[in-house]
This record gives C-alpha cells, sequence and structure tokens, in this order.
C-alpha cells in the first residue's frame, strides 16, 4: 500500500510514530497483505494509507490494543 506523504513526524525507539500501526489481512488466509507477493494482491498500490486523525506520542490507539 502506498503510504502518506508527511510535513513532520515523531520519531520513537520503534521508528515513526504511527508506521506500521495498522495492517490489512486475507481474510481466506488470516495473513497480513504484502507487496512482496504482488500476484496475490496486485491492485495493493491502488490504495494509499492515511490517518484521519494523526498518532499522538503516548497515546495508544483505540483499535491498536
Amino acid at each position: 500500500m502506498m503510504g502518506e506523504e508527511l510535513n513532520a513526524s515523531d520519531v520513537t525507539d520503534h521508528g515513526l510514530l504511527g508506521d506500521r500501526s495498522l495492517a490489512l489481512v486475507d481474510t481466506e488466509t488470516g495473513k497480513v497483505v504484502s507487496a512482496k507477493n504482488p500476484r496475490k494482491w496486485p491492485t495493493m498500490f491502488d490504495f494509499r494509507a492515511v490517518f484521519t486523525t494523526p498518532p499522538v506520542l503516548g497515546v495508544r490507539c483505540h483499535r491498536c490494543g
């Protein structure tokens, strides 16, 4: 999936804040969708990930657990 263009970001010990916080999961296999298998998911790069509300340092995502 294409990423979101940022003007700025917080960097943590684990990398960019919010990076890889959510994923697409193939409901048939239960595996995370990956660009490493373009034959299986050929339209993955037709989509772009965008936060509707930017992540905040020190606040856990309510969807992430």
